[in-house]
């Protein structure tokens, strides 16, 4: 009975799932400029960080992400930050350039408070290698992704810490997600809560 009742409920969590079309990284623990663009400057030092990742690397045309990020305070209360990250998996290339700016202030002295918004250029191209393929067949959107999209977006975040111990950020992302080769008002019902990231 007892696996009967775990069966029904991870069969609830699987339906309540979505698909997940951003970036995942795993070094947000050591720089939570990743995922949140309030940490900008939040630690009052200037931090420069290098990531890599290489996944299935016996596999032919395996996921690679390679970036770098800068974050420092500007004054007493303002974080500016930088980042250019690139991300290759099959013929799928993946370039984006992001800025962040966040807005500190101590709520008391042990309580941290930093609001944040982040603007981003990114650029998605498919290989050429793709056009001489046997299965490709002329198409439109194949075309287009040769020639590469490219995108502007943003986001916006909020970044906590209590007694410099405990940690707590909101983020959301793709707040405009808007192609700037062909500006277009989407007819699909969007909200900004589809892309948010909780963490602690």
């Amino acid at each position: 009975m007892k696996k009967f009742f775990l069966s029904i409920a991870m069969a609830c969590f699987a339906w309540a799932l979505g698909a997940q079309n951003e970036a995942l990284v795993t070094h947000y623990q050591v720089a939570p400029i990743l995922i949140n663009p309030a940490y900008a400057g939040f630690k009052g030092t200037h931090q420069l960080f290098f990531n890599a990742r290489t996944q299935w690397i016996a596999f032919p045309d395996a996921p690679k992400t390679v970036g770098v990020q800068y974050n420092g305070p500007i004054g007493n209360t303002f974080g500016l930050g930088v980042g250019v990250m690139t991300e290759s998996a099959a013929r799928i290339n993946n370039f984006r350039v992001r800025l962040n700016y966040a807005f500190r202030f101590n709520l008391d002295e042990t309580v941290k408070l930093s609001v944040g918004f982040s603007t981003e250029y990114k650029q998605m191209r498919l290989g050429n290698n793709i056009l001489t393929q046997a299965i490709y067949d002329f198409d439109d959107i194949i075309n287009g992704a040769v020639d590469g999209q490219q995108l502007f977006d943003a986001s916006f975040g909020v970044f906590g810490t209590f007694n410099d111990r405990t940690f707590v950020g909101l983020s959301f992302a793709n707040l405009i997600s808007a192609r700037l080769d062909d500006i277009v008002t989407s007819t699909e019902e969007s909200t900004f809560l589809n892309h948010y990231v909780i963490f602690a």
